[in-house]
């Protein structure tokens, strides 16, 4: 900053000019030093960051009327100390609002002037000094063309070195052409600076600070994010496939066109952070708190948005086909022309009643539920009740079904492929024709449910319960069925080629007409059973 001196001593003199040429601003000098006197006053009113963004404006309106009117006037015989001492006094003001900091640190930046020496240097009556003061916060002493400093550049070498050596701090840095991967990073500050064509792929960011950062063609792929500051920081453009954000402080944040397919948010601070056009494809991004975040045009595809708050966010042309959006609240949200479609919720999501849900091809998830035909890729419906819906033909690829509940549920024809089924329920359910191959059923309940011409070959039904299952014509080639519970199950025509069944109870099951080849019954509880020849066992 250039030496911009005043004379100090002849102030006073240049008061009834200085209030002249204000005038075009203000009537008098009252009326300025009321305007501050109102501010102050709206400030005990007002919640914190309303009362800061409220004195930045007013402030910087004032001062741009002010430096309008007037030039500061060089006075070699001023003193270069006090207009130094003035400079400082108006920088740390600048900087405390522009960091929008507490009102009562403001007051603090502005009443050192107020010192008993400042008053008897500058010579001015009180009145004087308000009005000065006045100048004072408006940054009339400041210069238009103070030089930024530039920032310092470090290549992939001299960083490296630098962190291994202990440096931390890394503030208004320039970073260029960085390709790491695997390597942990602790403590350190990045803030305000640049990485351009850096890779830090899989590597583990723990506590670094990377508020008002640039990114540049980076690639943070595989990499994990653990208790981060990410304030208003620029990724735009930039690749976090599968990046796992933990406690994070995102706000504010620019995503704009980021790859961020995979990625996992928990317990991240997202407040009106901007992923406009981005690619969140299977993000998971349950219980997260989305308000005011700008979503337009975003690929949200499969996401796990399960119980998020979207509060007054911008989801307009945005793709949610096939997310999970159980228990959400789009209060507010913005959702023009997006799309639902496939996508899941249930009674407790939360839309703004102008909005249709069930016009958008979404599938309402829960008892009783129509859902024939529909297609479940890569969800996550563990725990979920599903009893008495409609699914026949409905198709359930990667699908999470641990504890899902289907109980007395049609699923005629329904195709499960690659899905987790531990701990399910199918106690009832219609599964005629379904096809259940090479899937893991152990310890599942099938008891009394309808499986007429289903395919279960190469399944593992250890101890899978059957009782009183139909199983007319059921697949079971090459299936596990040891210690599996057949009680009056009906298995007429199955073909249990190679099944094992050892150990299995198949007390009164129906077995005529089923192929038996190669089939292992070591130790099978066969009393009462009606064999393929029609023969009862005693």
């Amino acid at each position: 900053m250039s030496d911009t001196t005043f004379d100090f001593n002849s102030l006073g003199l240049r008061l009834e000019e200085l209030e002249r040429r204000l005038n075009a601003v203000v009537r008098d000098r009252q009326m300025m030093i009321s305007a501050i006197e109102d501010l102050k006053r709206a400030f005990e009113s007002r919640s914190e960051i309303e009362r800061i963004a409220e004195l930045q404006q007013e402030l910087m309106a004032l001062r741009s009327q002010v430096q309008s009117e007037f030039k500061p006037i060089d006075d070699e015989s001023a003193s270069k100390t006090t207009a130094q001492e003035n400079q400082a006094i108006v920088q740390q003001f600048l900087e405390r609002v522009d960091r929008k900091t507490e009102p009562t640190e403001l007051e603090v930046a502005v009443e050192v002037v107020r010192s008993e020496s400042d008053l008897q240097r500058m010579r001015l009556s009180d009145e004087e000094f308000k009005l000065e003061r006045l100048l004072l916060l408006v940054g009339f002493y400041r210069e238009e063309d103070d030089e930024i400093a530039p920032k310092s550049e470090l290549s992939e070498a001299e960083f490296l070195a630098q962190v291994r050596q202990g440096r931390t701090d890394f503030s208004n840095t320039e970073i260029e052409n960085v390709d790491v991967c695997q390597q942990r990073y602790g403590g350190i500050i990045l803030e305000n600076s640049t990485l351009s064509n850096t890779h830090f792929k899989k590597c583990y960011f723990n506590s670094i600070n990377f508020s008002q950062a640039i990114s540049v063609d980076s690639d943070f792929s595989d990499s994990t994010f653990n208790l981060c500051q990410v304030l208003e920081a620029d990724f735009s453009d930039s690749i976090f496939h599968n990046v796992q954000f933990y406690g994070t402080v995102l706000i504010e944040s620019n995503f704009h066109n980021t790859l961020l397919k995979n990625a996992v948010f928990k317990d991240a601070k997202l407040n009106k952070v901007n992923f406009c056009k981005a690619v969140l494809k299977k993000a998971r991004l349950s219980e997260a708190y989305l308000r005011e975040v700008n979503l337009c045009e975003s690929d949200l595809s499969q996401a796990d948005l399960k119980k998020a708050n979207l509060f007054n966010a911008n989801l307009n042309n945005a793709n949610l086909s096939g997310a999970n959006l159980i228990g959400a609240s789009f209060k507010g949200a913005k959702l023009n022309n997006t799309n639902f479609k496939a996508a899941i919720y249930d009674s407790q999501t939360y839309f703004d009643r102008d909005f249709d849900i069930a016009k958008t091809g979404a599938y309402l998830l829960e008892a009783g539920s129509n859902l024939e035909k529909a297609t479940f890729l890569d969800y996550d419906l563990s725990s979920h009740n599903l009893r008495g819906a409609n699914l026949a033909q409905a198709s359930f690829i990667g699908t999470n079904l641990i504890n899902a509940n289907f109980e007395g549920t049609n699923l005629q024809g329904a195709v499960f492929k690659e899905v987790k089924l531990s701990s399910a329920k199918f106690s009832g359910a219609n599964l005629e024709k379904a096809n259940l191959m090479k899937l893991d059923l152990k310890h599942i309940d099938f008891s009394a449910a309808t499986l007429n011409s289903s395919n279960l070959s190469n399944t593992d039904c250890y101890y899978t319960n059957f009782t009183g299952a139909n199983l007319c014509n059921v697949d079971f080639r090459s299936a596990n069925l040891s210690a599996s519970r057949l009680v009056g199950a009906n298995l007429q025509g199955a073909d249990l080629r190679g099944a094992n069944l050892r150990n299995a109870d198949l007390t009164g099951a129906n077995l005529t007409g089923a192929n038996l080849g190669g089939v292992d019954l070591t130790s099978a509880k066969l009393k009462g059973a009606t064999m393929p020849d029609g023969t009862v066992v005693e």
